[in-house]
């Protein structure tokens, strides 16, 4: 049995951020500019960013995202978890 690893990013815990249209937010997000879109619907989806798979989803109506196989490093993948909540923040929590 093969067993697949991945990092899991809760990117708002606190309900700030609205369900409908945040994919199609996250996708013009700067540090997204390069990635290509696996496939995508009812506002979730999966890119391909610099050899890292990643699944955006719902789970119990909070944003994560997911680092799937292949994980490039741990580090990695939080320091680009990061940049997309940082750049979520300033573009929906405007003052």
């Amino acid at each position: 049995m093969t067993e697949t690893a991945e990092f899991v990013f809760r990117l708002d815990e606190e309900g700030h951020f609205p369900e409908t249209g945040l994919w199609e937010v996250l996708l013009t997000l700067p540090i997204l500019n390069s990635a290509s879109v696996l496939n995508s619907g009812q506002g979730e989806g999966q890119v391909m960013l610099n050899g890292q798979e990643w699944g955006f989803f719902f789970n119990s109506r909070v944003p994560e995202l997911i680092a799937l196989e292949p994980i490039v490093s741990l580090r990695s993948a939080e320091t680009i978890a990061e940049s997309v909540r940082n750049e979520l923040e300033a573009r929906l929590l405007k003052p």
